[in-house]
């Protein structure tokens, strides 16, 4: 097959998770194309889907949420900038992508997501709404609100990267 003809290879996306399937992130500093996330759980055995899959697929979606540890993380290309799965997901199509920049607390990051997750669903994005502003309203509800995650370990290491911004 000549490199300009489409793969015929479906998306091994496509494989059904399972419930409760679960993805962890993997990350090469020396070549971030080869970080990728390692989906559990599903009906195939785990799935691994690298930085080029992410960005050769059409991700139309306001957000893409990855609370794994470090899926924020890349390599720093001179002229380009920060290259890892956050800049993969925005080519393929995502308005916004929630990373985290360094390891994080498992139950606690859970609680917060939640947290992030009823900000995100009560913004309007049309109106001048962004992901990063429900972020930062999570985060600020996360301090004034819950005594568990009032500490920066547990909302700091997360940041909102969103097209054309």
């Amino acid at each position: 097959m000549s490199s300009s003809e489409p793969s015929s290879r479906p998306s091994r996306l496509e494989t059904p998770l399972e419930p409760g399937a679960a993805a962890s992130s993997s990350r090469t500093t020396n070549f971030p194309e080869y970080s990728g996330l390692i989906f559990s759980g599903s009906v195939d055995g785990d799935i691994v889907w690298n930085a080029a899959e992410v960005q050769a697929s059409q991700i139309r979606t306001d957000l893409v949420v990855l609370s794994a540890c470090d899926t924020g993380s890349g390599s720093f290309a001179g002229g380009e900038g920060l290259i890892g799965l956050t800049r993969s997901f925005l080519i393929a199509g995502a308005r916004a992508v929630c990373t985290s920049f360094w390891p994080i607390l498992d139950d606690e990051s859970a609680e917060f997501m939640k947290l992030f997750y009823e900000e995100f669903s009560s913004i309007e994005l049309g109106k001048g709404d962004t992901a990063a502003d429900a972020l930062r309203r999570a985060q600020l509800r996360a301090i004034r609100d819950n005594a568990t995650l009032a500490q920066p370990l547990c909302w700091a290491a997360f940041a909102v990267t969103e097209a054309g911004r």
